[in-house]
């Protein structure tokens, strides 16, 4: 298995809370959702989708790390981050 590195941030950019090491098999892609909410133990109401919005692999002795970055997920805004990393065509501008 190997290491992944996430860190979850608000819709207002701040750290929600520690780093999260994790051995795992999956690694999200960029535009992918984590779902985190019984993971961080939210409260019922409280948003616990993440967007992937970066996703780095560190080369290490041991083997690659992904470090992986989630940002709180508004919904709507997925089309807009695939559009700015290239994954979707720009959408045409209507004068």
């Amino acid at each position: 298995m190997a290491k992944a590195i996430i860190q979850l941030y608000t819709k207002n950019f701040s750290l929600l809370a520690e780093r999260i090491e994790i051995e795992t098999e999956i690694v999200p892609k960029v535009g992918e959702l984590i779902d985190a909410l019984e993971y961080l133990e939210l409260p019922k109401g409280q948003v616990g989708l993440f967007i992937v919005r970066s996703v780095i692999y560190k080369l290490t002795a041991e083997g690659f790390v992904a470090y992986i970055t989630g940002h709180d997920w508004c919904k709507g805004i997925r089309a807009e981050l695939l559009q700015e990393r290239g994954w979707l065509p720009p959408e045409k501008k209507q004068i």
